[in-house]
Parts: structure tokens; C-alpha cells; sequence
């Protein structure tokens, strides 16, 4: 299970910095403050399944990429840590 958030927050981080947004402006299109969205990303809590299908929106992102961030990757040529 451990594995699985890990990934989750690994892929928002990147998914994010692949849209070139902000932390914030994240948050005001969620409808959240920003604090409740880096806490997503730091795995300090979890999105609520309306908001997940909010950010797999926004990002362009499937529910697989979201937990097995190595295939979404490979198919869109990201480097880790990006």
C-alpha cells in the first residue's frame, strides 16, 4: 500500500510540473487551498474521488498512469524528478 501512495504523490509532483502550474493554481482549479494540495502530493492525505477525477483531468492522466508511474513514463518520455 505504501508503494502505491508513494506513486500516487511521485505522479501528481510530475503531472504537475509537466502542465507547468503551480502548486496554487492547482489548488484554485480543485477548489481547495493549497495547503490541502501539497499535502497530496507529500502523501499526508488523499484526494477525495471526485477531486482524483478532477486532477486525472487536469493532467491528462488514467488511473493506471497514477499508480504505476513507470508506464506513464515510458509512454510520454518524462524523466523522474521532473
Amino acid at each position: 500500500m505504501l508503494e502505491y501512495r508513494e506513486n500516487f504523490c511521485q505522479m501528481l509532483r510530475m503531472a504537475r510540473t509537466a502542465v507547468n502550474q503551480s502548486q496554487q493554481e492547482v489548488a484554485n482549479v480543485l477548489g481547495v487551498n493549497r495547503a490541502t494540495y501539497t499535502y497530496y502530493e507529500l502523501g499526508r492525505t488523499t484526494p477525495d474521488l471526485d477531486t482524483l477525477k478532477c486532477l486525472l483531468q487536469l493532467f491528462h492522466l488514467t488511473p493506471e498512469d497514477i499508480f504505476y508511474p513507470e508506464k506513464y513514463l515510458g509512454k510520454n518520455s518524462l524523466k523522474k524528478g521532473a
